[in-house]
C-alpha cells in the first residue's frame, strides 16, 4: 500500500504536529515518508501512536529526532 498520492510533506508535517514539533517532514517515493521532531520523546510517542497505522498500510514512516 502507498501513502495518498495527493499527500505533499505539508501533509505529513500536519498529520504528526499534535504530536510534537516536526522539525522537517518529507515524502519519499510513494511509500515512504520521513518525520524528524525536535524531541526524542516526540518520535518515541509517534512510534508508539502510530505503529498499528505504519503496519497497517504496509507504508514506512521514518521517525527521527
Amino acid at each position: 500500500m502507498q501513502l495518498p498520492s495527493n499527500w505533499t510533506w505539508q501533509n505529513l508535517r500536519d498529520k504528526f504536529r499534535d504530536i510534537g514539533e516536526v522539525k522537517f517532514a518529507e515524502i519519499r517515493g510513494l511509500d515512504t515518508g520521513v518525520v524528524r521532531f525536535s524531541k526524542e520523546r516526540e518520535a518515541e510517542v509517534a512510534i508508539s501512536e502510530f505503529y498499528t497505522l505504519i503496519v497497517s498500510v504496509n507504508s514506512l514512516i521514518n521517525f527521527h529526532f
